[in-house]
């Protein structure tokens, strides 16, 4: 059987799709603590996408989504 090589011109997929902001990076953009944004995730606020075994991801688009949401509804 003879191996078929992909093309050039594609970009690699990545697994994490538009999930590429840690933590750190989410609570920067917010300027609130890494923590806060770890609690943000445990209510449910907010959804990040697991990437490896300790490594948590976010989508900012997403998160700023959900968070401006949960601020129309008070």
């Amino acid at each position: 059987m003879a191996r078929v090589a992909p093309p050039r011109n594609v970009p690699p997929r990545s697994s994490s799709g538009g999930y590429k902001e840690t933590a750190a990076d989410i609570a920067q953009h917010f300027n609130v603590s890494v923590t806060t944004v770890r609690r943000w995730e445990a209510a449910g606020l907010i959804a990040g996408r697991r990437v490896g075994p300790r490594l948590i991801r976010y989508n900012l688009a997403e998160v700023e989504d959900a968070l401006f949401a949960a601020d129309d509804e008070r």
